[in-house]
């Protein structure tokens, strides 16, 4: 590695350092603000980052540099299976660097030029559950993607859907100037994007992510055709959702009008939700694979009765315990990041302690901003906590056992396993009725908060 390599014409050169212990080892891609590149920990020998670097001629640009800030603050509440994950955000010699997890594998976009007639259908459905898995966690956590596109997700190589690039995200209920722009990529916008930003929820991702379904399966945008053909432009403010049997007469019905219900103009006609969307998917699944057998049974078992009972039971059985595990998990991860928001939410006091002694007014409104924002994610990291933990059934610690052990076996090793732990004691404290569930209740039980004042909530 040279001691000083050189900024190339075309960005970095292998080897050039990022920060105190990365180098770059090649070029990955090319984004609207800036370069992209795979970069070595020059202490940790098998870490590797994906970073984006912002533009020399952006950084001296303070909105910019807020801009990627955001991106990164954003992205770094998602800790989700199907989301990216964000490892740091730094500036280092006038330039701005955003670390994620590096993902070997390819684009969605890419697969799908290496099947313009469409994905084979079980892998179109298994990807685009994962994306709706993923953006119905980031919905929860108030975070709206706003450019759900094939370009967009990543599929690592054990072939599981990823989504990535939050730069033109934003916060569900945002009332920032940015939020009455117009931004995104035509092909997947929703019409609400267009015509009116400011009031687009996260039914605009739900309205996406129908649009890149519908190309997964047809290997074109749902309105491609009439935007190239008849010149029109945003064709999907005046024409109906496109049936994607059309295209490719193998599609099923059943899901093609699960795909037109998602693509509809007016937002109160489509899904409610990503995971309303997604559970859509599962039923057609479950109805497609298990009603051949019941009939299959129901012809040839005699006592089709008790079986059926027998089998009903075994069903809800498995659902209660697959309905706890998700709970459980989405408790745990809630209250991590409650935790976390909260220990960096005492920093944040500190200095604001500091900015008004210098006196410095305008660093002392900077921190109060970001505490409010500090807040609001407390608040919702709560409000999740309080909504899984109600979901789990009562007086069933049997159950609570095997969906512990279930969700272990999920959570990698640096996945919050205290918080699992502590999420099943509240859940057995208060089937004993010992325990109860508030805000400040959740704080208490962050072992990492520092001292200091304590968060209003």
């Amino acid at each position: 590695m040279a001691a000083n390599p050189e900024v190339s014409s075309k960005g970095f050169d292998p080897g050039h350092p990022i920060g105190d212990h990365y180098v770059v080892v090649r070029r990955l891609g090319e984004g609207a603000m800036g370069d992209v590149y795979l970069a070595q920990n020059t202490e940790i020998a098998d870490l590797r980052c994906a970073v984006k670097v912002l533009r020399s001629t952006l950084s001296a640009k303070l909105s910019f540099v807020e801009v990627l800030k955001a991106e990164a603050s954003r992205q770094s509440r998602l800790s989700h299976d199907n989301v990216v994950q964000i490892h740091d955000f730094f500036g280092w010699r006038g330039r701005y660097y955003l670390l994620m997890a590096f993902i070997s594998g390819k684009s969605l976009g890419d697969h799908i030029k290496e099947h313009p007639n469409g994905l084979p259908l079980k892998v179109a459905i298994k990807w685009i559950c994962e994306v709706l898995s993923g953006l119905d966690y980031a919905h929860e956590r108030g975070v709206l993607h706003c450019d759900i596109k094939p370009a967009n997700i990543i599929v690592d190589d054990r072939g599981n859907a990823r989504i990535t690039d939050f730069g033109i995200a934003r916060d569900l209920g945002s009332s920032s100037a940015n939020a009455s722009r117009v931004i995104g990529t035509p092909d997947y916008m929703s019409p609400e994007q267009i015509t009116a930003p400011a009031r687009m929820d996260h039914r605009a991702d739900v309205y996406s992510a129908a649009a890149m379904f519908y190309e997964m399966l047809c290997g074109r945008p749902p309105f491609l055709e009439a935007a190239t053909t008849g010149g029109a432009e945003h064709p999907q403010l005046f024409m109906p959702p496109p049936n994607a049997r059309e295209c490719r007469a193998e599609v099923p019905d059943a899901l093609a009008k699960i795909i037109i219900k998602a693509l509809q103009p007016d937002p109160e006609q489509r899904f409610n939700s990503c995971g309303a969307f997604r559970d859509a998917i599962l039923r057609y699944l479950r109805r497609k694979f298990w009603m051949p057998i019941i009939v299959s049974a129901a012809a040839s078992l005699c006592v089709i009765g008790i079986g059926t009972t027998w089998w009903t039971h075994v069903q809800r059985e498995r659902v209660l315990k697959n309905t706890a595990t998700e709970s459980l998990l989405a408790a745990a991860k809630s209250l991590n990041l409650l935790c976390r928001e909260s220990a960096e939410r005492a920093v944040k006091y500190k200095g604001i302690e500091l900015a008004r002694k210098i006196p410095d007014l305008q660093l002392v409104a900077d921190f109060e901003r970001k505490m409010a924002l500090m807040d609001s994610n407390i608040e919702a990291y709560a409000r999740t906590y309080f909504r899984e933990m109600n979901r789990l059934p009562a007086g069933r610690s049997d159950l609570i056992n095997e969906a512990e052990r279930a969700s272990l076996r999920t959570l990698g090793s640096d996945e919050p396993h205290a918080s699992l732990a502590i999420a099943v004691a509240d859940y057995r404290g208060i089937q004993r009725g010992i325990s109860s569930l508030s805000n400040s209740d959740l704080l208490q039980r962050c072992p990492q908060l520092i001292a200091g004042e304590p968060a209003r909530h």
